[in-house]
């Protein structure tokens, strides 16, 4: 995912086991065009949280024990060094979508509006020891580029005759959105004390110096712009990098098999599973007809998998005859 805003990019590395974590940082950092600082592997089990890969951080730890599902990486920005050898990865902000709901009956003022998270955290760049100072004109300009893929753009709601987005008030302002300053699990606002029940504090697209807190950011989108203006299904659209489809079908394009270096997939597995079998002479057909044992061919067909499929990893060794 990068910070620029565009479409992110899925590369397919080829990886074994007993290989350490530098190798997937060295293997990216050739495919992205990116330098391994700038690199960053960060979990993404929940719309609410962004957390750093910890196993990720050490060069030494092997990819069998990673969890390769479950974390994504991350476009991370570097100071501005007069230096370029020394430039190292800065302070950044996550930032996370929600938005509120207001149910008609409440008990207490913590369950008056429900919080509700959904989409994929971003990064904002943020430099303490930037010369110039961070507005909050800026921050909302850099989280606005980096959704601008996800929203539905006027130039396209002017073809399509909706009375409902006349209820829109957010079609008239700049930015379908509000960001506020929030804790890091994202409900709770990082300036004010709990006893003041704040969900967090909203700052405006000014020139005011930006006031970075330890929590992160909120990306609070209004009801009529969240169901009308953005596009939840552009999110999980990818770019597919050629390596992808090279790391497939690498066993498919080598003459030779039988080498370590060719790949099989479950995809592969299955297939073969289904082919069409020659039973020959093993297992005779006796056919109704002729009444008598003829050949036969067999299949099997797979029509819905299992909730638990379970393969058995064999070690053969080829016997020359």
């Amino acid at each position: 995912v990068r910070l620029d805003g565009l479409k992110p990019i899925r590369y397919g590395i080829k990886l074994d086991g007993e290989l350490t974590v530098d190798h997937i940082k060295k293997q990216l950092s050739i495919l992205s065009s990116l330098s391994i600082e700038q690199i960053g592997f960060f979990d993404v089990t929940h719309p609410s949280s962004l957390r750093r890969h910890t196993l990720m951080d050490y060069n030494q730890t092997k990819i069998k024990q990673l969890n390769v599902r479950d974390f994504v990486a991350y476009e991370l920005p570097l100071t501005k060094s007069t230096d370029n050898n020394n430039s190292s990865s800065i302070p950044f902000i996550i930032a996370i979508h929600r938005r509120l709901e207001h149910p008609d009956r409440y008990l207490s003022p913590l369950t008056r509006q429900k919080i509700l998270f959904f989409g994929q955290p971003i990064i904002i760049a943020y430099d303490e020891n930037e010369s110039t100072k961070i507005t909050n004109k800026s921050i909302y300009e850099n989280v606005s580029k980096q959704l601008e893929r996800l929203l539905r753009k006027n130039t396209d709601l002017s073809y399509v005759s909706n009375h409902a987005l006349d209820c829109d008030d957010s079609l008239g302002e700049r930015y379908p959105f509000i960001l506020k300053h929030v804790t890091e699990e994202g409900k709770k606002c990082s300036i004010c004390p709990w006893n003041r029940f704040c969900t967090g504090c909203s700052f405006e697209s000014n020139t005011n110096e930006f006031l970075r807190t330890r929590g992160n950011l909120a990306i609070e989108w209004e009801s009529s712009a969240y169901y009308l203006r953005y596009l939840s299904g552009r999110e999980q659209d990818v770019e597919i990098h050629p390596s992808v489809k090279s790391s497939r079908t690498l066993n498919k394009n080598d003459a030779n098999t039988d080498e370590p270096s060719s790949i099989i997939t479950l995809e592969d597995c299955l297939q073969s599973f289904t082919n069409w079998e020659n039973l020959e002479n093993k297992e005779m057909f006796n056919c109704k007809r002729c009444k008598k044992l003829q050949p036969a061919d067999k299949k099997l067909d797979i029509w819905k998998l299992p909730p638990c499929l379970k393969f058995s990893d064999k070690v053969l060794h080829v016997v020359e005859k």
